[in-house]
């Protein structure tokens, strides 16, 4: 868990910090979807193409929900009198842009790498970082 929040003017900074997060995830997983292969024509049989379309599928699933956190993130801003905005770094960012997250921001194909990846983005603290396991 982080630092705790003592002020609006905290609060307002973290819940932009929280959008400009999520900004950069959804923008990650719809570039790593729509790199991947969608027709007959470039080279895959059948079979291949539907895994691959169905691949697709449940990356820009999990982009829809990070656009749906951004929307959260951003009417919790609003809500408490900050000013919403679509900011977020140039990519590629190190890992440590966002501090201890480990969140490295940067646009890859979809490939194991990618989705090896997205998978330490999505998985709970306890699994990444077994030191911050709650007692």
């Amino acid at each position: 868990m982080g630092p705790e929040i003592s002020s609006r003017a905290e609060l307002i900074d973290a819940l932009r910090l929280a959008a400009e997060l999520e900004h950069g995830l959804m923008a990650q997983y719809l570039f790593a979807a729509y790199s991947l292969k969608r027709y007959d024509y470039e080279g895959l049989r059948p079979e291949q193409l539907e895994r691959v379309r169905r691949w697709a599928s449940l990356v820009t699933l999990v982009a829809r929900q990070e656009m749906e956190h951004l929307g959260l993130a951003l009417n919790l801003l609003s809500a408490v009198g900050g000013t919403p905005s679509f900011s977020r770094p140039n990519m590629p960012q190190n890992a440590d842009y966002y501090g201890a997250a480990g969140i490295k921001l940067e646009l890859t194909r979809c490939d194991e790498k990618t989705v090896e990846r997205f998978q330490r983005f999505e998985a709970p603290d306890e699994l990444t970082h077994p030191e911050t396991k709650k007692k």
